[in-house]
């Protein structure tokens, strides 16, 4: 856990849910797993803030445990899961996601998910102000709005595996399984086994899961054709059963994201037709992988449906199928969008959000030092590793100006030097200084940097509404809210510049996690 890190998580949790969560939240990111004994020791605040804290960031699925056996009992150790306190500030746009796909009533209902962490029927009546027994005209529409969010997977019913992190089931299951098959399994028995829970964890996560054997095994899936593509989600009378609580599933957010960005990429290097058919093309297996992360391509097929806003352009005789040029030229661009097997396509999604890491990571360049940094990367990233002499030689600019755009870049870690030396005693007259592009480190040392400027960003917020408190508490009190005080041409003019102020950080905050979203979670 770095240092940055740490601090953000701290901004985050004392900005969401009070400064008794951030101390608490603290302890177990300095600490890592902890009992609540050494949580309470730490903390130093009182057991039953420490346990009301708990509550909520297991609530909020930021915290998970597992119970340990100590002697005769079995003690719980809470661990914090940092990926998802960082994607707090993310809530507004997975919001916006719901809105312009499902409406206000969705939007809402995911809202108050965020707010509260997890929801169940009961708790939407007392939101909603209904009585006991509502009419079921007047449950209809948050019903249909939540079993569309279901059956598209941007919602899930919660489970009591969610509790848990992923390796410590993984971990558990492991040792069950070894101590079922006896003392000293051989070869073929361990194989067996790690099929076995290869498939179980697959039908836990519903993605796709490597085996410790290296063996790739898929979830066996029901698919219809395009226009009746849907997960099968169960009865609406299991969704809606009594007990049943439900949770934002992020990384559907993240898919669904990863799409609009690969397509808004299609249409920057192509044309706005490419990107409405990578579009389609994407959102047609959106509903396959579980992780975001995992996902290197999607499965083959043989087209798409066309885009109905988007009239596909092609230069000279167009032929018989423009749908299927454009695929072709998906898939035989320099870009590489698409992947052709015969007469099947499908799309290197790894690959491609490479590249559009690199078109972030070129942007940054430029932003930061200049156009013949960029070049020069490039050069670098093509031809992979090549020293200063034939660096200047392939951007055809001085060698002394070359040296200072690859050092540069070299102490700004967009690029890195291997050494190659001629003797055994690494003489560095009879060395060669090699550099090259690690696209992976790089975005690693980016989203570092994007810790700390969004620790930063969030430190200046708070500074700045210190600063005006007093006014702040003026602007708020009754008699100037019922219009029987007011306040001063200067100090309206002060709450304007805050205003400002703070519209202007916020923007910057989002932009920042944007970034960090497509370097971290794609």
């Amino acid at each position: 856990m770095s240092k940055n890190t740490a601090r953000l998580c701290g901004y985050l949790l004392a900005e969401h849910f009070g400064n008794f969560v951030e101390k608490v939240g603290l302890v177990l990111l300095n600490r890592g797993r902890s009992s609540l004994r050494e949580i309470d020791q730490k903390a130093k605040i009182s057991l039953r803030l420490v346990r009301e804290s708990l509550f909520v960031l297991l609530q909020h699925n930021l915290v998970t445990f597992w119970e340990h056996t100590e002697g005769s009992r079995l003690v719980p150790y809470y661990q914090l899961e940092v990926q998802n306190v960082l994607m707090l500030d993310r809530y507004p746009t997975y919001i916006k996601v719901v809105m312009d796909q499902y409406g206000e009533e969705a939007a809402d209902i995911v809202a108050e998910t965020l707010r509260q962490g997890r929801i169940n029927m009961e708790h939407i009546k007392q939101w909603k102000g209904w009585s006991d027994n509502p009419k079921e005209a007047e449950m209809y529409p948050v019903k249909q709005a939540i079993s569309e969010l279901i059956d598209n997977r941007f919602m899930t019913i919660v489970s009591f595996l969610d509790a848990h992190s992923r390796n410590d089931r993984h971990m558990a299951d492991t040792k069950e399984a070894f101590a079922k098959a006896g003392l000293n399994p051989n070869a073929s028995d361990k194989k067996k086994i790690n099929i076995q829970l290869a498939d179980k964890w697959q039908e836990e996560d519903g993605d796709y899961v490597e085996a410790q054997t290296g063996e790739k095994r898929k979830r066996a899936m029901v698919v219809k054709d395009f226009e009746g593509n849907k997960r099968h989600a169960g009865d609406a009378n299991d969704v809606f059963a009594a007990g049943n609580s439900y949770r934002v599933n992020f990384e559907r957010f993240h898919i669904y994201l990863r799409t609009d960005d690969v397509a808004k990429f299609a249409a920057q290097r192509i044309n706005p037709a490419a990107g409405a058919i990578m579009k389609n093309f994407l959102r047609r297996a959106e509903d396959r992988p579980a992780l975001c992360k995992t996902q290197t391509e999607t499965e083959f097929v043989r087209s798409v449906k066309p885009p109905d806003d988007v009239e596909l352009l092609v230069e000279g005789d167009a032929g018989a199928n423009r749908l299927l040029e454009y695929m072709e030229w998906l898939a035989d661009g320099s870009e590489g969008f698409l992947k052709k097997k015969g007469e099947l396509y499908c799309c290197p999604i790894r690959d491609v959000v490479t590249r559009l890491k690199q078109q972030v990571i070129e942007s940054i360049i430029v932003e930061r030092f200049s156009e013949d940094h960029k070049r020069i990367w490039r050069i670098l990233l093509m031809k992979e590793k090549l020293d200063e002499k034939q660096v200047a030689k392939f951007a055809m600019v001085p060698i002394k100006e070359a040296r200072r755009c690859l050092f540069d870049l070299h102490n700004a870690g967009f690029a890195f030097i291997q050494d190659v030396p001629r003797t055994a005693d690494h003489a560095t007259t009879k060395t060669f200084f090699l550099f090259y592009i690690c696209i992976r480190t790089t975005s690693h040392q980016l989203v570092e940097s994007g810790y700390r400027t969004l620790a930063n960003l969030k430190q200046r917020r708070a500074k700045e509404i210190f600063a005006r408190k007093l006014l702040l508490e003026k602007s708020e009190r009754t008699d100037v809210v019922d219009g029987e005080g007011s306040l001063s041409v200067g100090e309206l003019r002060q709450l304007d510049i805050l205003g400002e102020v703070i519209k202007r950080l916020r923007s910057s905050e989002m932009r920042m996690d944007r970034m960090m979203l497509i370097f971290r979670d794609y």
